[in-house]
């Protein structure tokens, strides 16, 4: 689950957006982000994951609030995000919403094999 995040002060990874991805827009949203959206921003978190209680992920899109979520990752030090048609932000927060560095690890599709056992949201 997504919820509504202020982050007016998170620097994040900025992804470029998938040409081949139709335009997001309000009304077809949600089929794009669980059957359209196929290339996918691979991340690892840059501060060892023993130092966290956890961490949270999430992203600033091309248009509307940021959103965060709100199930905090304990164990997974990497995460994979899909990418939309628009350039989007993502980030990672601590549990006391701090800003966590996270790097671009690879951009690829959401099938590759590499990465398949990386949690995918």
């Amino acid at each position: 689950m997504w919820k509504k995040f202020n982050a007016n002060e998170i620097v994040g990874v900025e992804i470029k957006g998938d040409s081949f991805a139709p335009p997001t827009r309000w009304w077809n949203h949600f089929f794009l982000a669980l059957w359209g959206w196929t290339t996918v921003a691979v991340f690892q978190v840059i501060r060892p994951i023993h130092t966290l209680n956890g961490y949270r992920i999430g992203y600033k899109p091309f248009k509307g609030p940021a959103r965060v979520m709100s199930k905090a990752l304990k164990d997974d030090p990497m995460f994979r995000m899909k990418i939309g048609h628009e350039d989007c932000i993502f980030f990672a927060i601590d549990l006391n919403g701090e800003e966590v560095p996270i790097e671009l690890v690879k951009r690829t599709h959401n099938k590759d094999p590499e990465y398949k056992g990386i949690p995918l949201y």
